[in-house]
């Protein structure tokens, strides 16, 4: 009994034993701390590689706390991240690997493209990094591990990558200086031979914007006949005075390569013109738009900004002059003085007219009655019809009047009748042609009415004519 005690005890420790074999190790990891996986192996089929080749990355990885979910490696050219590729690994049942391909495709880069991170995500979504960084710091409980993957680069050759951006070959700008109304033409000849430009942008900056919104960009649109990147900068009164300096011109291919340049001689000036005041001066008076002595000239012009460079003027349709000095006109008729002035920054004012009028000359001035005799001496009042006829050949004829009619014998006097108020009806001042005088005389001497006319040109000339009225003593 002791001995079959013995031997069952012996024979239930070595089942415990194997028990205890067979049954897999268990880890305990505090709250917050990952299983790490094991990086086993890592192949690659070939290290050189062109357009079409597919080169079979494979990865040995295991974790066997929480298992592994999904394995990817990334690639990238020399840790340029604009250029990589992040490959996703499958698990392959037979060969109980990570498998995936590098496929090389005509826009890759022909460089050498590296191994630099592998990312392992285990079953709770845990995930872990195989850096192959040396320079990284690392700690132990750091998310990232250092490998050396440098002997798993693979070297791309032979493909069409375009990492060129377009090239400028000309600029122009036309004009260089400019007023409001002008319309700036920017030009500029720009090529890409392989994937193509896909815009052209030029940024001016605004010398008196506010800092933060001081750039104005001006696209440029391609010309099919030029074969130019062409565009239009209207200058606009609220745009400010001043020189727009070239911030930068971007050129941009389709590829998405881009490249700019600072061009210093494109700049614009913008400013407004200067302003020509014309002052004229006579020693007469200006009547009715018209000056009837010399008229003398100056032209004042005035720029806040560069300063006035000239002023030309040039009388009656001639040639331009440069004003230096006040001149006179003299000469009777209408002038037309057209000037304008320009500043040092080549900004040129609109001409401006003025016409100037001179007559200096008087209107002429005929005078007739329908009874300049009268033989009738009957004391009585005898009408008269004045025929007034002026004329002016610059001004024109602006009025005439009736100035006076006086006789050369008092009213009332031995042998007149003893009548009075021998001139009647007449209204002086006015243009009146209808009046009345006495049919009489004294004493043995013709009464003579004298009749007086003014004529007024336009311009204030005047001039007056008398004719005469004569009662005859007799019949003779």
């Amino acid at each position: 009994m002791i001995v079959w005690k013995k031997s069952f005890l012996v024979q239930i420790t070595v089942i415990l034993l194997i028990l205890s074999l067979l049954s897999p190790a268990t880890t305990s990891f505090a709250q917050g701390e990952i299983a790490r996986p094991s990086l086993n192996s890592i192949t690659v089929s070939a290290k050189e590689a062109t357009v079409g080749d597919k080169v079979k990355i494979s990865v040995d990885v295991t974790n066997d706390v929480t298992g592994v979910k999904n394995v990817r490696v990334y690639y990238s050219t020399l840790y340029e991240s604009d250029y990589a590729k992040s490959i996703d690994l499958n698990y392959n049942t037979t060969t109980g690997k990570y498998e995936g391909t590098f496929n090389v495709e005509k826009d890759d880069r022909d460089v050498k493209w590296v191994l630099t991170t592998i990312r392992v995500i285990d079953n709770q979504d845990n995930k872990y990094y195989f850096e192959g960084d040396p320079y990284y710091s690392y700690n132990e409980d750091d998310i990232y591990e250092y490998r050396d993957l440098s002997n798993y680069s693979i070297n791309v050759y032979g493909t069409s990558f375009d990492d060129t951006p377009p090239t400028l070959h000309s600029f122009t700008v036309s004009p260089k200086e400019a007023t409001v109304g002008d319309k700036v033409k920017i030009s500029a000849d720009v090529t890409d031979d392989e994937a193509g430009v896909s815009r052209v942008v030029v940024h001016y900056i605004n010398p008196n914007a506010h800092p933060n919104a001081y750039l104005i960009g001006i696209p440029l649109n391609y010309n099919s006949t030029t074969r130019k990147y062409e565009g239009t900068y209207n200058v606009e009164k609220d745009n400010g005075e001043g020189e727009w300096k070239i911030d930068r011109i971007y050129l941009y291919d389709k590829k998405g390569n881009y490249d700019y340049q600072k061009l210093s001689n494109y700049n614009i000036t913008i400013g407004s013109p200067p302003v020509t005041k014309i002052e004229l001066q006579s020693s007469s008076p200006k009547v009715n738009e018209w000056y009837s002595s010399d008229v003398n000239v100056s032209l004042n012009a005035t720029d806040d900004q560069s300063g006035v460079a000239k002023t030309l003027y040039k009388l009656n349709n001639g040639d331009w002059n440069q004003y230096t000095i006040a001149f006179e006109l003299q000469n009777e008729g209408i002038h037309t003085i057209e000037y304008k002035s320009i500043d040092k920054a080549g900004n040129e004012e609109e001409v401006k007219s003025e016409l100037v009028k001179i007559d200096k000359t008087a209107p002429t001035l005929n005078v007739s009655f329908d009874q300049s005799v009268i033989t009738d001496r009957n004391h009585q009042l005898v009408p008269i019809k004045a025929s007034v006829e002026a004329d002016d050949n610059l001004s024109g004829v602006g009025s005439y009047e009736l100035v006076s009619i006086v006789s050369n014998q008092k009213d009332n006097v031995k042998g007149d009748g003893n009548t009075t108020q021998d001139i009647q009806g007449a209204e002086f001042g006015t243009s009146d042609t209808n009046f009345l005088v006495r049919a009489e005389r004294s004493g043995s001497e013709d009464r003579i009415y004298t009749v007086t006319y003014k004529a007024t040109d336009n311009a204030g000339n005047t001039v007056t004519t008398s004719q005469d009225i004569v009662v005859k003593h007799d019949n003779s």
